[in-house]
């Protein structure tokens, strides 16, 4: 059965992004730090959690070949290729080793803390991997940080 390739391209872009967004620690400073940014995608948690809605499977899995692990849905239904999945996968295991403040949404911990600068580092590296497997024009602009827009400012 053939992927909708308007599907295929939705789930494929927001993994990219949502790694993208992990990879730079001076977008996560503009836009979590921003008291005018009332959109509650531009956290900590919801960066977090959209990574995981992006790649499927399961948090806690740390065995990239289970069944259930993330990024393996969009391998087996071929969304993404394998080599996209291995220069992602480092961005699961960082997020599953982190250990996050009890306050979630304590933006400045987070931000000030060695242990997240971690994090960032792997997803930068994982972003530089995919920009050399991407040779899509339209696929390589999910793999740069995208200023929100004035709708995206907001939340209903």
């Amino acid at each position: 059965m053939a992927i909708n390739a308007e599907i295929r391209d939705r789930r494929r872009w927001d993994i990219f992004s949502s790694v993208t967004e992990l990879g730079d620690i001076a977008f996560q400073r503009m836009t979590w730090l921003n008291l005018q940014l009332l959109n509650p995608h531009f956290t900590f948690v919801e960066f977090f959690e959209c990574f995981y809605d992006a790649c499927g499977g399961e948090y806690d899995i740390s065995d990239p070949a289970s069944e259930k692990a993330p990024l393996n849905y969009l391998l087996r239904e071929g969304y993404i290729s394998e080599a996209e999945s291995d220069a992602i996968w480092p961005v699961h295991i960082a997020l599953k080793d982190y250990e996050y403040p009890v306050d979630d949404y304590d933006h400045q911990f987070i931000l000030s803390d060695p242990l997240w600068h971690s994090v960032v580092s792997v997803a930068s590296r994982s972003v530089q991997k995919l920009k050399k497997i991407i040779i899509d024009p339209s696929e390589l602009r999910h793999l740069v940080i995208q200023l929100p827009h004035t709708a995206m400012k907001k939340w209903p």
